[in-house]
């Protein structure tokens, strides 16, 4: 008897374990931080463009934006309306691009992803910024959205 409930779980183990299904795994796994990416730049393309609309149907409905001054916003609808506002105060030409540093699955619709948002007017801009990140994203309906993304200054070197 106690083969019979040993033998699946070491022929799991073993299938897991091998090098054919951990290359399938990684694959997985590199596909999804692809599509991750392309959420990423269509976020960086509607901020660009100054689109309140489309930047805010990147989050769910219940998302939360906390920026590094510790405003937080608590819905897609508000997201949308402080965007209005600030994007109609931006200078013309502040580009908006996002970096991943890492990406953590902690399901196959769950990710957390921690990374650096670069602020400037070009490759040479003195007044340029980069502001840290840390979003919570969850796929739904085939499609990757924001639940949670909080913006942090980065540390001051001395």
């Amino acid at each position: 008897m106690f083969h019979k409930k040993i033998k699946p779980v070491l022929v799991a183990f073993i299938i897991i374990m091998s090098p054919s299904f951990l290359v399938w795994s990684q694959n997985l796994d590199s596909l999804k931080v692809n599509e991750l990416k392309g959420l990423a730049a269509i976020l960086d393309n509607s901020w660009n463009n100054r689109n309140a609309e489309e930047f805010s149907e990147l989050f769910t409905k219940n998302a939360d934006f906390q920026f590094s001054s510790g405003t937080i916003l608590k819905s897609k609808e508000a997201i949308k309306e402080a965007y209005r506002s600030i994007f109609s105060q931006l200078p013309v030409g502040l580009m908006h691009k996002s970096q991943f540093d890492h990406v953590r699955f902690l399901s196959t619709n769950i990710a957390i992803i921690t990374g650096i948002v670069f602020l400037g007017m070009g490759n040479n801009d003195e007044q340029s910024r980069t502001v840290s990140f840390t979003a919570i994203v969850q796929k739904a309906n085939d499609q990757w959205m924001i639940e949670a993304i909080r913006l942090m200054e980065p540390l001051k070197k001395d």
